[in-house]
């Protein structure tokens, strides 16, 4: 059984495996509010279950984004790797790191986006940590749980508590945290280099069991793709794993590989002039009807109305 349609092929095409599929994503350039390059969220609810449409596809920021989980559970695609997330946990996402989220429950998260270059741009001593460079690469850690980092989850507490603003040396405050959180993720990436070992969140259980699942289904999602071969992946009966994946996402295999892929065409739409069959092919649709049908389903409107930027989510 086969998990949606295969992409439409052109005649005498090769039946060789397509290559792996790369996250391309939207650019959101972040708007401070004023000289001061630091902004946050605080405490921002997301009540979807699945992607969140309505804020974006996949997409970039020109900012370190720093996150804290306040409630929920989901994960993340962050470039090639997918990482899940539980309350009191920290994520980093790098500038410029193509990245989406998947809310498996409802989730509040506090988002803060800094440049650590201008922040700190007055403290030669410090340019080191702030230096980018080092925030890139395949083996950067992504995510801190809070039982693993607890030094690391009170800095954040009172991150957000400074964040709010209003109180006398902000700046200084915020300055002095971003610090301890750089400093932080600094020595944790050197530790984890020393080590030669890639590092693994200790988060166990049925998301871990399932990821290399999820990782086909993100780098392989204009393919055919059947159950018995996404089963088989991670070793489990194809019962055992439709059980195991609702579990962990709250949705079938079917549905939720429906809404990746949607999520793919959304981004396309918005921002590339690619005709919508030839975006329909690219995400795993062979049939326009199929494609719309899913598509109205997924975000409320039709793909005309989204790229048009007049029916469902933000137009930037």
């Amino acid at each position: 059984m086969h998990i949606g349609r295969p992409a439409m092929k052109k005649p005498g095409a090769s039946a060789e495996k397509r290559p792996r599929n790369v996250m391309s994503a939207a650019f959101w350039p972040t708007s401070y509010p004023n000289d001061f390059p630091f902004i946050a969220a605080i405490e921002a609810r997301y009540d979807v279950i699945g992607f969140d449409h309505a804020l974006a596809s996949p997409h970039t920021h020109d900012s370190l984004e720093i996150g804290y989980c306040h409630s929920g559970k989901g994960f993340f695609q962050i470039a090639n790797s997918t990482v899940d997330y539980h309350p009191g946990d920290t994520v980093i996402i790098p500038a410029m790191t193509p990245h989406i989220a998947y809310y498996a429950k409802p989730s509040v998260w506090t988002w803060m986006n800094c440049d650590p270059v201008r922040l700190f741009i007055q403290d030669p001593a410090n340019a080191s940590l702030s230096d980018p460079s080092t925030l890139i690469g395949p083996d950067f850690i992504s995510v801190y749980p809070q039982e693993e980092h607890p030094a690391l989850e009170s800095a954040m507490s009172l991150l957000i508590n400074e964040a709010k603003g209003g109180a006398r040396y902000f700046r200084q405050s915020v300055q002095g945290l971003v610090l301890y959180v750089l400093a932080y993720l600094r020595r944790h990436q050197e530790k984890a280099a020393k080590s030669n070992q890639a590092y693994r969140p200790s988060h166990k259980g049925d998301f871990e069991r399932i990821r290399p699942a999820l990782d086909i289904m993100h780098s392989r999602y204009s393919d055919k793709l059947s159950i018995d071969e996404l089963g088989a992946s991670v070793s489990m009966s194809v019962t055992n794993f439709r059980r195991i994946f609702r579990t962990v996402t709250g949705k079938s295999p079917h549905d939720y590989l429906s809404g990746y892929r949607i999520a793919m065409a959304a981004r396309q739409l918005r921002n590339t002039n690619k005709k919508t069959d030839m975006i329909a092919s690219n995400c795993g649709f062979d049939d326009m009807s199929a494609f719309r049908r899913a598509f109205r389903i997924i975000t409320g409107t039709t793909p005309a109305a989204w790229r048009a930027g007049t029916g469902g989510g933000a137009s930037s």
